[in-house]
Formats: C-alpha cells, sequence, structure tokens
C-alpha cells in the first residue's frame, strides 16, 4: 500500500488477485458482500481455520459461486479480503454518514434523485473494493460494472511498464475475463471435464462443454477471418489477382511459404492426378515407402497424401483415376485387393471427387470407363505397394 488508504490502482491491484487466485469473473468478485464475514467466508468443516470458501454471488445466473482459499497464506484471496475489509473501514464509515445524512433529508423531504443515490451507498459500503479518488478531492470510489474497461487498460499498463510483453505478448490483450476462462480450460486440460465443471460451478457437464466448444468456435472463426483478410489485403497491395489456392492452404494448414506458392501457381509442376504438391522431394512414408532422398515423388497418390492441394481443374484426372482403379478391380482377386494400397487410394478418391459436381464427375468417369473397355487406354498402375 503506497499511502493510508488505497488509492483506486491499489485496489486494482487486490481485485485482479482475487479474481486470478479464485477463477471468479469480473462481475462475481465485485459480488462479495462483506456486510458480515459469514456473508463472504465458510470455514472448511475438515480443514478447520486454515481452510474455507469465499463466497459471491453471480448475478447472471443467480446463484452464489464458491472458491477454495487457505485463511495463512498472505496472498490468498481470504487474507486479502479481509485485507481489504480492515483497510476501507474509514471509507466505509464515510458512506455510512452520508447514507445516515441522505435518510434523514429523505425522511424529512421525499425525493426521487435520493433513492438511486442512497441504493448506491448502500452498495458501496457492502464492497471490499473502495478506494479514495485522489483527481476529486479525496471522494470514496467504488468498483462497479463499468469500471471494466479501466481494469482492462489498467493491467495491460501494468504487464507493458514491467517489461512483460515481449515473453507474454498475450497480456496486450488480456481482459477481467481471462481469469475465470483460464481456470476452466486449465482444469479440464489437466483434470478432466468432471473436475473443470466444478471449478466452473456450472449444474452440468453439458453447460460445461458448450461453454468450452463456444469458446473454441470463436477463437476459430476469428483467426479464419483475420487469416482470409490478411491474403487478399496482401494481394490487393501487391496488385496481383487472389490466389484462392493459397488462400485455401493457409486455412487448412496455417502456412505457405512462397516457394510452395509458385509451385502450385505453375501449371507444369502439377501431378499425374491434376493436383498440386507442397513438397514433391519429401512424400509421407506411408505413400512412397521406397522413396529415395533428393528425387521427386514417383508413387503420385495424391488424394491421400497430406502435401497434396486439389484444384477446379483436377476434376478429370482424379475422375479417370477413379476409373482405371475400378476396372482393376476387377480383374484383381478380391484377396489381394482388400487391404492394398489401390483400395486406399480408391476410398480416398471417392471422397475427393464429392468436392465436385456429380455431373461433371460422372461425365469424366465414364468416358475413362468406355475408352478402357475398348482398348483404346490402359492403366497406369500395374503394381500396388502393398
Amino acid at each position: 500500500m503506497r499511502w493510508f488508504h488505497p488509492a483506486r490502482c491499489d485496489t486494482a491491484v487486490f481485485l485482479w488477485l482475487v479474481m486470478i487466485l479464485t477463477g471468479f469473473n469480473y462481475a462475481s468478485a465485485l459480488n462479495v458482500d462483506i456486510s458480515d464475514q459469514s456473508s463472504w467466508w465458510i470455514p472448511s468443516l475438515k480443514g478447520g481455520r486454515e481452510r474455507g470458501q469465499v463466497v459471491a454471488y453471480k448475478g447472471r445466473a443467480n446463484l452464489e459461486v464458491f472458491a477454495h482459499s487457505d485463511t495463512k497464506a498472505e496472498y490468498h484471496a481470504y487474507q486479502i479480503i479481509k485485507y481489504m475489509v480492515s483497510i476501507t473501514k474509514p471509507m466505509r464509515r464515510t458512506l455510512q454518514n452520508q447514507l445516515a445524512a441522505l435518510e434523514h433529508k429523505q425522511a424529512a423531504f421525499f425525493e426521487h434523485q435520493n433513492v438511486a443515490e442512497m441504493a448506491r451507498l448502500r452498495s458501496m459500503i457492502k464492497s471490499p473494493w473502495l478506494y479514495i479518488s485522489l483527481g476529486d478531492a479525496g471522494a470514496v470510489g467504488c468498483f462497479t460494472g463499468e469500471t471494466s474497461a479501466w481494469m482492462n487498460t489498467f493491467v495491460r499498463t501494468v504487464a507493458e511498464q514491467g517489461g512483460l510483453l515481449e515473453d507474454h505478448p498475450y497480456l496486450k490483450k488480456v481482459t477481467t475475463k481471462q481469469p475465470r476462462k483460464s481456470l476452466i480450460e486449465y482444469t479440464n486440460e489437466t483434470s478432466g471435464s468432471f473436475v473443470a465443471s466444478i471449478a466452473a460451478q456450472h449444474p452440468d457437464l453439458r453447460s460445461l462443454r458448450f461453454y468450452l466448444s463456444q469458446r473454441r468456435r470463436k477463437k476459430r472463426s476469428f483467426k479464419i477471418i483475420k487469416t482470409v483478410l490478411d491474403v487478399v489485403v496482401d494481394d490487393i497491395e501487391k496488385k496481383r489477382p487472389i490466389d484462392y489456392a493459397r488462400l485455401k492452404i493457409l486455412l487448412a494448414r496455417g502456412a505457405i511459404t512462397e516457394e510452395q506458392a509458385a509451385r502450385l501457381r505453375d501449371i507444369k509442376q502439377r501431378t499425374r492426378l491434376g493436383m498440386g504438391c507442397l513438397d514433391p522431394e519429401n512424400p509421407p512414408k506411408k505413400i512412397s515407402p521406397d522413396h529415395k532422398s533428393g528425387h521427386l515423388c514417383r508413387v503420385q497418390r495424391c488424394t491421400g497424401c497430406m502435401h497434396g492441394v486439389v484444384f477446379l481443374e483436377s476434376l478429370q484426372h482424379l475422375a479417370e483415376a477413379l476409373a482405371d482403379l475400378d476396372f482393376l478391380q476387377r480383374q484383381t482377386p478380391i484377396r489381394s485387393w482388400n487391404g492394398s494400397s489401390f483400395e486406399l487410394e480408391q476410398k480416398s478418391l471417392r471422397l475427393t471427387l464429392k468436392q465436385f459436381n456429380p455431373a461433371d464427375t460422372e461425365k469424366h468417369y465414364v468416358k475413362r470407363r468406355e475408352e478402357l473397355k475398348r482398348d483404346q487406354v490402359r492403366v497406369l498402375d500395374g503394381y500396388s505397394i502393398f
């Protein structure tokens, strides 16, 4: 504490600490009622005087929420709130005197505007989050829901002045929602959904799963929108057509090098299936077990490969490859076909072709099938990998 009584920044530090330690959201932390100790603290039946639960009211859900705390540790929630109750006693007496004077005035002559002021003073008296307003001639202030934006700015300023942003860049965007979200996600990852639902104090696991999935959806959607905007703006600034293939890869994989982008734009570097390849010299082992380092992939079963990229103009090649495999299947014993690389490629081709118009796919497929029947063309692959 810098002065005899807490200033706004001092109280903000303690309020942030309580939110981080308890996992309460901002609204719940503000609703810690210190009218008497039993209203905000429940001693543990098993831990005696050393442990207990901090109690707050969650207005949106209309229920009380609890957080465990030790009583002896200096910077646990119990000791922080107890300290704030003690240090703000003079300010609370000031508020009580103001309330008594206003009630006396109201009893003598009723005024509507005094009703709201009396409610505000009663709310402040019950709160541990009081402070002296240095810019308002020492008036007593209190944190409310309207000060959440200031709290966000405050903690980001503290992180910046403390030199923390370089190692922890996420602190540039931290908000009062973060303590609760962090507690729930950390507990879910380390202890599972059941313990996380207890920590979150949700009524059931379904509520927890909805909360977590909603968070992930928002995060994923924001990332997708940001990627699209970055690519489009970059193409506009460099005065070039929007590269849809590059955009698709960025959304699917998160990154693409300039070399890969140039290779995909070059029609001459397409594979036998008319697809692009992000790394033709390093195919996965499951695709080409006998690949020689430094050479181009000779197998090119691109639909089942992590490096393969499908284009609109890939349709004909993919449909013809499926027709080839269907033709080859009719000439191969079923025991040899089942479980072979041919069967896996056939399945991956069918799944890939679902991205295209079925009528267009059928046209190319039927044409190739008729050519195979009349011996006008031959199947490229003669041997499976396994």
